[in-house]
């Protein structure tokens, strides 16, 4: 909405931020579960191959970019909270 919008545009550019907080927030908890389960399973697997094994060296490189996606997956669910201070967990529920 814009500024000179209709009246009341506000409140409806506020609920529309709401709505896309808590789709970013789910959003960035889903894929934090996503990442759980790959750094899990990759540790795993890395942890059962000789570390002059080619492959473990590909394991590391997934866990690397795992990590990154998990702190970016923290990030988003962070900048959710911000936009929905009264959400305490950032998941909206209705």
């Amino acid at each position: 909405m814009t500024a000179g919008g209709p009246a009341g545009a506000g409140a409806e550019a506020t609920i529309g931020l709401d709505e896309l907080a808590a789709a970013v927030s789910q959003a960035g908890h889903d894929l934090n579960n996503l990442c759980a389960s790959i750094l899990g399973f990759t540790a795993l697997t890395s942890e059962s191959l000789e570390p002059s094994s080619p492959l473990h060296g590909y394991l590391i490189e997934v866990l690397a970019a795992a990590e990154k996606t998990a702190a970016l997956a923290e990030h988003l669910r962070g900048l959710a909270r911000a936009a929905r201070p009264g959400a305490a967990d950032g998941v909206h529920r209705d």
